[in-house]
């Protein structure tokens, strides 16, 4: 029974990452498609592969303000602003191995 967990908890894990890495293309996939719906976003991403999407919004005159505990240097080129947020605020979020 252990080791049936053990194999599905690494399973889901890997799972999990993958999941992240789609949810992302989505998020730049909706801030271009829906750029007509609105004048500014906020980006709560520290991740510069969102930085083409952005770059291409801003072009456009949206304004998108980046809210994290860290900020890729490339994305912060392109967001109007950017929100720190502390880290300690997020602590219980992480799960530590």
């Amino acid at each position: 029974m252990i080791a049936e967990i053990n194999r599905l908890v690494t399973k889901h894990e890997q799972v999990l990452v993958l999941r992240e890495k789609a949810v992302d293309i989505m998020l730049a996939v909706d801030l271009i498609r829906l750029r007509e719906s609105y004048d500014a976003a906020y980006l709560l991403s520290a991740d510069g592969d969102f930085t083409p999407a952005v770059q291409a919004v801003a072009a456009e005159g949206a304004d998108i303000y980046a809210a994290s505990p860290d900020l890729s240097y490339s994305l912060r080129q392109v967001v109007r602003t950017y929100i720190h947020l502390k880290k300690s605020w997020f602590s219980d979020c992480y799960r530590t191995s």
